[in-house]
């Protein structure tokens, strides 16, 4: 074989160990996914499951259709065992999944989106209708939306009750973070300013919403929020937290409140995260409180 015989045969052998070395790093890369997306511990299991149907974990393959009747989506979840009801009006979107088309549509996590108006946790639909009343306040409707999570949602009971209690909670039994604790002078928040000592990283203004307890810890629900900054003569941070000058609503752009919490009905737990934008922070104790109602209305059990 001349030079350029083999010259051909290395580069042809080459392709190979690159195709190879690559593909090894794709599955590695997706057998790591399952601890480290998002903070979502995904259970081995169900990437095994997976690998036997001839599919690899398609987490973010949107397209299986969710089945509506008289107004509602009917979905079938935690491995067949959690039947849910939303209204169609509640806009369902970012349907993922792990399984594949050999099965049924079994969405691992999916939102929705709502308003919180006029006192009230409404649906478009409802929306809609309420402000074409007489007299009925107007304004930005993205300011008033309230986005729900659920996640994790393609696991058996025992796992998915795991989940939510255990691999993705960080306050349980720490009740001492949130002492001591402030009253936030224009927002249902309260805020405490030792919540972060030890060994957590500082990375927002420890606020939680006055008056709630969370079904996950049994302490108050922290949110995480972008409120604007105030204008405190001192340059104290606690009177900054507590005396922040509210800036028109209209002027806060990106700035929200985010949270999470859990409902149980009839023993089934149905576990969400929250994004509420700037018009609805003035009222999130009440938006947490109609939230719960709502999600647990879902749960068809």
């Amino acid at each position: 074989m001349d030079n350029s015989g083999l010259r051909l045969l290395y580069k042809f052998l080459l392709c190979i160990v690159v195709g190879a070395m690559l593909y090894g790093m794709y599955i590695v890369a997706e057998i790591s996914t399952i601890e480290t997306d998002k903070g979502i511990k995904y259970q081995v299991e169900l990437y095994l499951k997976q690998k036997q149907r001839g599919t690899f974990k398609q987490r973010f393959f949107i397209g299986c259709g969710l089945p509506e009747q008289n107004g509602y989506i009917n979905m079938v979840t935690r491995q067949g065992t959690l039947r849910l009801k939303i209204p169609v009006g509640d806009g369902v979107s970012e349907i993922y999944r792990l399984n594949d088309m050999k099965d049924e549509c079994s969405p691992d996590q999916f939102r929705v989106r709502l308003f919180w108006y006029q006192d009230q946790l409404v649906n478009t639909k409802e929306y809609k209708r309420l402000k074409e009343l007489p007299g009925a306040p107007q304004g930005n409707p993205n300011l008033r939306t309230v986005y729900l999570r659920f996640i994790g949602l393609d696991q058996t009971e025992e796992q998915y009750r795991n989940f939510m209690f255990k691999e993705t909670v960080a306050d349980q039994g720490q009740a001492h973070r949130f002492q001591p604790s402030y009253a936030h002078h224009f927002l249902p928040l309260d805020f405490h300013p030792d919540y972060y000592k030890g060994d957590r990283s500082r990375y927002d203004t420890p606020y939680s919403i006055r008056g709630s307890r969370s079904l996950r810890t049994g302490l108050p629900v922290r949110v995480s929020c972008t409120i604007g900054g105030g204008k405190s003569s001192t340059g104290n941070q606690l009177e900054k937290a507590l005396t922040a000058t509210m800036t028109p609503l209209q002027e806060w752009g990106g700035s929200r409140c985010k949270g999470g919490d859990a409902v149980m009905k009839n023993n089934h737990l149905l576990g969400f995260s929250f994004e509420a934008y700037p018009d609805t922070v003035p009222e999130l104790d009440k938006l947490h409180q109609a939230v719960l109602v709502r999600v647990a209305s879902y749960i068809q059990n």
